[in-house]
């Protein structure tokens, strides 16, 4: 079960926007926060907020990677199971991203 709330960051100069999603049931336990034998837990995969600041986008909090192709919700990958490429990258980060758009075919991203 995938249980999202959230508000899209709009386009104006000082826009703010948020997310949080939590995973509850068999899918959750995949993640690894909890143990193997742990039944009926909830796993937090996004908690963030999106600030507009002069032209700088931040986003502050846990939120899914920006490296990689795969993610844990199979619905959003290109086959059904995960390569092994999927084991070596990160699934989620935790602090500030920051990113800065020169033009419509390039964005700067740290």
């Amino acid at each position: 079960v995938d249980l999202k709330l959230s508000s899209a960051q709009g386009d104006g100069a000082m826009d703010t926007g948020y997310t949080v999603e939590l995973w509850m049931g068999p899918g959750a336990q995949s993640i690894g926060t909890a143990d193997a034998a742990t039944e009926g837990t909830v796993e937090l995969m996004q908690a963030n907020i999106d600030l507009r600041i002069s032209g700088i986008d931040l986003k502050i909090g846990q939120f899914g990677t920006v490296v990689g192709a795969e993610t844990y919700d199979y619905t959003s990958n290109t086959f059904y199971t995960h390569s092994w490429g999927f084991a070596v990258e990160p699934t989620h980060h935790t602090g500030l991203l920051a990113s800065y758009t020169v033009s419509d075919d390039l964005q700067i991203a740290a």
